[in-house]
């Protein structure tokens, strides 16, 4: 689905009742040939179409996309593909302004699919009468290139893990408190320091990649400690990158 400003939307069938009319009874020798491609061509080349300037997008969400490019004194149609390989498919409409302005346009297509890239053509167009018939004429298409990043689908779950005092005194101890997985992305982990945990923070060393935690050798009171993480997915070409903070307990006994 396009969503429009105020603009008139123009088809074959609209412009062939205002410029063709018949009589109730007539001979069908004559009616005017149809134009050739050649007639069509020099039709096209006397519009002088000029190609769309300046398309680029200008807004994403993870369904839709908005577009712009400079305001010519044309209408213009648009199409879409999500095949960089397929040409586009036209239809002979085209859309334009009746309120007199001449800023930018700007149009929003949605209801498109979360991760996929498309490929959105937008040209010059309008209809005219060629040798006593209405023909849909336009010009040469811009193009422009857009992916839809989907949310990033990690997850991650914590759990609690017990040390004995007398264990990491004598040596440093590793534990797994997260479970990270459906990450999209590079995943790194990261620890925050607050203020339930400083008395730890700085005996604690965090993986990066898994976010296990090492407890450097020495004497730690007993107790229940609290550790903030950050884990982070970068995500990719299809999906968006994505921050999950967790806090786990390493209960020291």
């Amino acid at each position: 689905m396009i969503k429009k400003p105020t603009r008139v939307l123009f088809s074959m069938a609209m412009a062939l009742s205002l410029f063709v009319t018949a009589p109730a009874s007539v001979n069908a020798l004559s009616y005017p040939s149809w134009p050739t491609e050649d007639d069509i061509e020099d039709a096209i080349a006397e519009k002088n179409f000029p190609k769309p300037e300046n398309l680029k997008v200008i807004k994403t969400t993870d369904n839709s996309v908005t577009i712009s490019w400079k305001y010519a004194d044309w209408g213009y149609s648009l199409a879409y593909t999500d095949d960089s390989d397929k040409e586009p498919s036209w239809t002979q409409e085209f859309t334009t302004r009746t309120d007199g302005s001449t800023g930018d346009w700007k149009v929003t297509i949605d209801n498109l699919t979360p991760g996929k890239t498309y490929y959105i053509y937008v040209k010059h167009a309008t209809i005219d009468v060629v040798k006593s018939h209405a023909v849909y004429l336009s010009g040469e298409y811009s193009m422009v290139k857009v992916a839809l990043k989907a949310d990033n689908p990690i997850t991650v779950t914590s759990s609690t893990k017990s040390v004995k005092a007398s264990d990491v005194k004598k040596d440093k101890k590793t534990v797994k408190v997260l479970k990270i997985s459906k990450a999209k992305g590079t995943v790194k982990v990261t620890k925050v320091k607050s203020g339930t945990n400083k008395k730890i923070y700085s005996k604690i060393k965090v993986n990066k990649k898994t976010g296990a935690i090492t407890l450097k050798k020495g004497t730690y009171k007993k107790g229940t400690y609290k550790v903030k993480l950050k884990i982070t997915a970068s995500g990719n070409e299809g999906y968006k990158s994505k921050t999950l903070t967790k806090k786990v307990s390493i209960n020291i006994k």
